[in-house]
């Protein structure tokens, strides 16, 4: 067992005149987990994954991506119902705040160490009509990490990760319409990893996007389209397949396999909500893309569709 999503927040509710105004402070357990968007990591498509395989991701994220156990303690506000924003910041989950990562790392170097606090930013306009809703945003983090959670000392991998997003909804008692996205961009500068040998590159950058249409039928029966694509920089070290000496395996081209963790493909699933608490669903992966190429991406003629995977699940939350 391990400590799942946490979000522990005090809000309030002010009004004057034409001013409304939401505002509180809230302590979670990893970025983006206070959001109120299904627009960004904590939060977005796919809500359910097989743990097998590969979940929609090739070997590369961004960190803001990676649900990293950590703390967070920050400030929002809402105005009017239109206008929100947020700053937190972040610090590594140890002493007292251990308990935000209970079970959740096997092995004690798995935990993530940050260095000092990190700054996260978040700001978002939404707009309601009828039926209809949509929201713009833009979120962004600075983070600095060791990358040895057991001695957390010296220098750091630095992490600048920024987003934009955006949904829209149409939503009555007979017909759902949803639809969500988000670009992430990040530049990581490897002060740490890349002096210990482990990369061949000093700086990289990564990006990740992600879609996703819905439709319900008397929030009940559901169709769901999802795109995800991640592309960054090459980097052998990082990224290729390696024999058992540690060299790396060529392809018929004689150039190494998997420098690029460019990975992109399609998800498909079908939904039955007999009752609010309880969902039944059969969701389809295909990828087109894998570790940088469609074929042969591991020297044994594997090719990226070979990662498709058929998951069927039935999810019941109280």
């Amino acid at each position: 067992s391990s400590v799942d999503n946490v979000d522990i927040r005090y809000a309030d509710h002010f009004t004057k005149g034409d001013l409304d105004l939401v505002y509180g402070v809230t302590m979670h357990n990893a970025p983006t987990v206070q959001d109120v968007w299904n627009t960004i990591p904590a939060w977005s498509y796919p809500y359910q994954g097989p743990k097998v395989a590969t979940n929609g991701m090739g070997p590369a994220s961004t960190f803001i991506e990676s649900g990293a156990r950590v703390v967070g303690i920050g400030a929002y506000g809402y105005l009017n119902n239109s206008y929100y924003g947020e700053i937190s910041l972040y610090r590594t989950a140890d002493q007292m705040f251990s308990i935000l990562r209970a079970g959740n790392t096997v092995n004690p170097g798995d935990a993530v160490a940050l260095s000092g606090l990190n700054p996260y930013w978040r700001f978002a306009y939404s707009k309601s009509w009828g039926d209809h809703s949509a929201t713009l945003g833009y979120f962004g983090m600075r983070a600095n990490q060791f990358p040895d959670s057991t001695n957390p000392v010296g220098a750091t991998d630095h992490f600048l990760d920024q987003g934009v997003d955006a949904q829209y909804q149409y939503i009555t008692d007979e017909h759902t319409v949803s639809t969500q996205l988000s670009y992430i961009w990040e530049k990581a500068t490897w002060n740490a990893s890349y002096a210990g040998g482990g990369f061949d590159n000093p700086s990289s950058r990564t990006q990740s996007f992600k879609a996703k249409a819905s439709y319900y039928y008397q929030r009940k029966y559901g169709v769901t389209l999802g795109y995800f694509a991640t592309t960054g920089d090459a980097d052998c070290a990082r990224y290729c397949l390696k024999d058992e000496e540690g060299a790396p395996l060529l392809g018929s081209d004689g150039q190494p396999l998997g420098a690029k963790p460019d990975t992109r493909g399609t998800m498909f699933e079908v939904s039955y909500t007999p009752f609010q608490n309880l969902r039944l669903a059969a969701q389809y992966t295909a990828f087109n893309k894998f570790n940088g190429t469609g074929s042969n991406y591991d020297g044994n003629g594997r090719k990226a569709s070979d990662n498709n995977t058929m998951y069927v699940y039935a999810w019941f939350a109280y």
